[in-house]
């Protein structure tokens, strides 16, 4: 029952936000712009992870 009331919570709050946002066309762009935002995120994590293991000097196997 408690994950229950979680759950209508957390769709509660997603409804007043679209209401806040402005519409179907406002909620489109605000999904665009968090989908580009993720991407851009992931891009800068693949490229600090590529850097990090091009510098990185390899252990003694010692």
């Amino acid at each position: 029952m408690e994950n229950d009331r979680v759950n209508s919570r957390g769709v509660g709050k997603l409804l007043r936000h679209r209401r806040l946002v402005g519409g179907p066309v406002h909620s489109l762009y605000a999904v665009a712009g968090g989908s580009l935002l993720l991407m851009f995120i992931g891009i800068h994590n693949a490229w600090d992870i590529a850097v990090w293991n091009s510098v990185r000097k390899p252990q003694d196997a010692s």
